[in-house]
């Protein structure tokens, strides 16, 4: 009774129903980028690897070759220390100022495991502040974030972010 009382109160002064945020769900999601990001990171140190032992393979053989002269030498390791600040900047740094926020992890999900139905982005919208308006139901938005909770249960998130890339490429720069 006192939920009533407080909807109808909601709905007279025109404020917004609060409600509260899944500490669950936010701990699963952000498991999952902290997984994301740290796959990406990895991968773009693995390639910076790669491709710097392979240009340097390179150079010291065309060097052996032909007996290049210091000038040359020196352009060449310009080139190949630019080429690797390029590749950390483009697949490290990147990845990390320009972490996903939480709706875009949720869509992730979403879009890897169909199960939720859109029901992971609604219960992350609905517990925002002012999502759900005076005149909506409370219970059914704390119905949708308990039921999204229970999938989740069930649901590895870690399995989501693909580290095949990683392997290929580490199994290279190795």
């Amino acid at each position: 009774m006192p939920e009533v009382l407080e909807i109808q109160e909601q709905r007279e002064t025109g404020t917004s129903v609060t409600v509260p945020a899944s500490p669950f769900l936010a701990g699963k999601l952000t498991g999952l980028r902290r997984r994301h990001l740290s796959v990406a990171v990895m991968t773009g140190l693995a390639i910076a690897v790669s491709v710097s032992i392979e240009l340097l393979a390179l150079e010291l053989f065309a060097d052996w070759w032909l007996e290049l002269p210091w000038k040359v030498r020196l352009v060449l390791l310009v080139l190949q220390i630019g080429a690797l600040a390029y590749i950390l900047v483009r697949l490290v740094a990147v990845p990390l100022l320009r972490q996903p926020d939480d709706d875009d992890v949720a869509l992730m999900v979403e879009k890897a495991r169909p199960i939720f139905r859109s029901r992971l982005i609604a219960s992350l919208q609905l517990a925002r502040p002012g999502a759900v308006p005076p005149t909506a139901s409370k219970g059914l938005a704390l119905a949708t974030i308990e039921e999204t909770e229970r999938v989740a249960r069930s649901t590895d998130f870690a399995s989501i972010v693909s580290t095949e890339r990683l392997k290929k490429v580490s199994a290279v720069c190795g």
